[in-house]
């Protein structure tokens, strides 16, 4: 009996390892003689246009083409992002520290933080001073700030990724803003 349960386990084994070396699946056999079929109607029909038609698919054949590779390009950004997404927010999210460079007239100044560049006038810089002067403290300025964000430049909240009015870019910005600037009076 014990040979008999050797032969069989053995044939079970022959029968597992010629599983495993089938030959693939076929279909990519299926899609290649659907494409050839499609090719042969299309040389069909060709035969039949003329110059202006075929100009015209020309056309059509090259935005296809053109589409397909942005699609790809997107498929691989995406998927890309979606392996180092985690690691790269960690790494690049600074929302403690932050940098004010004036442009030489005084004209605009962009304030970084978080890895974003913000670009104000003087006239938006001044209303956010006034803002963060006219707060008693850090959680009330950060909601003053968040507020005038949101109605007025709603990109810097999208840029240096702030989620609401307790995100600690807010406090960042006000702590530098009273430290460095003043009130000037309006004449």
């Amino acid at each position: 009996m014990k040979k008999q349960t050797k032969t069989k386990t053995e044939a079970k084994k022959k029968t597992t390892d010629t599983k495993k070396t089938k030959s693939p699946p076929k279909v990519k056999s299926k899609e290649i003689k659907e494409k050839e079929e499609l090719l042969k109607q299309l040389r069909d029909l060709i035969r039949k246009i003329d110059a202006e038609g075929l100009r015209f698919l020309i056309k059509q054949a090259n935005i296809l083409v053109h589409n397909v590779k942005v699609k790809d390009k997107i498929t691989e950004q995406q998927e890309s992002k979606k392996k180092g997404n985690n690691k790269t927010k960690k790494a690049t999210s600074d929302k403690s520290t932050i940098e004010i460079k004036e442009s030489d007239d005084s004209d605009f100044f962009i304030l970084i933080i978080n890895k974003a560049r913000n670009f104000f006038t003087l006239e938006e810089m001044r209303k956010i001073v006034k803002i963060c002067h006219a707060s008693e403290e850090t959680k009330d300025a950060s909601e003053r700030l968040y507020n005038w964000l949101k109605n007025k430049r709603k990109d810097v909240l999208i840029d240096t990724e702030i989620t609401g009015p307790s995100d600690p870019a807010l406090e960042t910005i006000y702590k530098h803003l009273i430290k460095t600037y003043t009130l000037k009076d309006n004449k």
